[in-house]
């Protein structure tokens, strides 16, 4: 997958990682929150504890 973005955007990294769950058979995987949870830690908890994902 490529992404593009128009004009100057020197705060975003050159490279990113898209993670999801593209499974359909993981459908109660996905309607639980455990996604939602997981990215909240990232951007709530990891940074007050030094984590570098």
């Amino acid at each position: 997958m490529r992404i593009a973005c128009e004009g100057d955007r020197g705060d975003l990294p050159e490279q990113i990682c898209i993670k999801g769950v593209f499974d359909s058979t993981l459908s109660t995987w996905l309607t639980s929150g455990a996604q939602q949870a997981e990215a909240f830690f990232y951007r709530d908890v990891a940074p007050r504890l030094g984590a570098d994902p």
